[in-house]
């Protein structure tokens, strides 16, 4: 772990284009959130660069906007996003390698830059967290979220 980024992945016994179709629907991804995410428009995206989406996030967020869009898509292989909230951009991406025919490696990583996107006023704390490194150290769920991705992929399948 870098003091702006961090990575993290998982074996995960599901095929590749099981996990893209979760990847692709961030009503499913936000399900993996530890509150609450409204995400606009509903369903799943297409896969397209460009394709954008808000994820409005509960009162413990002070009912943060979160601005998101897909930058790079290589299908059932990588799919990278750029997320901006509270003054930090967040470029995610996710790298999904095959196994065998039953297992994925899925690889995440996220990388945070400043950003004037955002409430006014919270761009300060976020640009402090971001240089002093622990924007990266509170931000890294050591593979939470991909162990509950993990559990959802293979009860689906």
């Amino acid at each position: 772990m870098g003091y702006r980024s961090f990575t993290n992945s998982r074996s995960i016994e599901t095929t590749p284009d099981r996990l893209w179709e979760i990847l692709l629907d961030p009503s499913a991804m936000s399900e993996f959130a530890d509150h609450p995410v409204l995400v606009e428009p509903a369903g799943p995206l297409q896969g397209v660069v460009g394709e954008t989406w808000a994820e409005t996030h509960g009162p413990e967020c002070d009912d943060d906007r979160v601005q998101c869009k897909l930058i790079a898509v290589d299908a059932q292989r990588r799919l990278r996003l750029s997320v901006k909230q509270r003054g930090v951009k967040q470029t995610v991406e996710y790298t999904l390698t095959p196994i065998d025919g039953s297992r994925t490696e899925l690889q995440e990583r996220i990388v945070f830059a400043p950003t004037f996107a955002g409430k006014p006023g919270q761009h300060v704390v976020s640009w402090l967290l971001l240089v002093t490194g622990l924007l990266a150290k509170f931000g890294d769920d050591e593979g939470e979220s991909l162990e509950a991705l993990a559990r959802a992929a293979t009860s689906e399948s």
